[in-house]
């Protein structure tokens, strides 16, 4: 069987072309492995920095030609022979963790996105930017019904993003700060909403301003020449550029930086007794938490669908960031 899948073929601007569209040939199933039909294709911020070349110092893409993409939701379409949790029709999830040994002590302990065998989706091998992923059985989630809706937000972004939160806090009663806004900060405001801890929205000018209070009411914030020093217990950074030092300066001694861009934050005498955390991939565990949670019923967001083949016409809108939505490429 035949499908169309976009490739990687250069690392280069998203302005550029830089993904072009072929059919290929699926390959047969191994015993372990799903066919997935897919339905939604997320677009996110890290496929954005995987093609125009931000991942090259982490040592992605790892091949080239690649299919990009690590989050989507799709039907099953066939199963492996010894496939057992999953039958035909059934609605499933896609992530960034594709395979991981299974043996090693991070996996043992569910923290196998740290695993030194990790596979990631769409930058170590083949992604979703196509109509049918072969995925392992064991790094597919299913979709309840009750969240088929929301489903997209489970597999990547709100699993990321609630993962950086709590690490950003030593407990409820912390005040955080929040900079660079994208649809990543829009998610974690509402989080802080939903547990009632204490932050602020921090941006650039009155255009950010004007932007955050046309999609969200009753939030904090602040503009980036008003910040303070040793005010905040801890910062989430979705944005890295010029200001940095002078955010750092506005976390107190001993708080926490958590850093969920690709950019290295450079060390300074300014980080004495502040820690930088990457928050990393979610795990599995992570991800189920996110389904089975009380939180994904009040997150509130916009879907804006593309069809499959404005690809770079959906890239190019996230990269100009003139929407705070979920960005969904649409298969028919």
């Amino acid at each position: 069987m035949l499908m169309k899948a976009w490739f990687l073929t250069k690392i280069n601007n998203i302005e550029n072309n830089p993904l072009e569209l072929k059919k290929v040939k699926l390959r047969s199933l191994n015993d372990d492995e799903v066919l997935i039909k897919l339905k939604e294709i997320g677009i996110c911020k890290i496929d954005l920095n995987l093609i125009e070349g931000d991942a090259v110092n982490f040592g992605y893409p790892s091949k080239k030609p690649i299919i990009p993409g690590h989050e989507a939701i799709g039907s099953v379409e066939d199963i492996g022979n010894k496939v057992e949790e999953f039958k035909k029709g059934d609605l499933v999830g896609i992530s960034m963790l594709y395979s991981s040994c299974g043996k090693c002590k991070e996996c043992l302990s569910g923290n196998e996105s740290a695993c030194k065998e990790l596979l990631i989706t769409g930058e170590s091998i083949d992604g979703c930017y196509a109509e049918y992923f072969i995925g392992k059985s064991n790094f597919i989630f299913k979709i309840p019904q009750e969240i088929s809706e929301k489903a997209i937000l489970t597999v990547c972004n709100l699993p990321l993003v609630y993962k950086s939160f709590k690490l950003s806090l030593r407990n409820l009663e912390d005040k955080i700060a929040i900079y660079g806004l994208n649809f990543f900060s829009f998610l974690i405001i509402q989080i802080c909403k939903f547990f009632n801890v204490d932050n602020e929205m921090i941006v650039l000018n009155e255009k950010e301003e004007r932007k955050l209070n046309n999609i969200l009411k009753e939030v904090n914030i602040k503009k980036i020449s008003a910040i303070n020093k040793n005010y905040y217990d801890g910062l989430i950074l979705f944005r890295a550029d010029d200001n940095f030092y002078k955010l750092v300066k506005s976390v107190k001694f001993k708080g926490r930086i958590i850093n969920v861009t690709l950019k290295s934050l450079a060390t300074s005498p300014l980080l004495e007794g502040k820690e930088i955390i990457s928050p990393g991939i979610p795990t599995k565990s992570e991800i189920f938490e996110i389904q089975r949670s009380g939180l994904l019923n009040k997150i509130t967001f916009n879907k804006i669908f593309y069809d499959f083949e404005n690809i770079i016409k959906a890239l190019s809108d996230l990269k100009m960031n003139n929407e705070i939505a979920k960005l969904i490429l649409k298969i028919k």
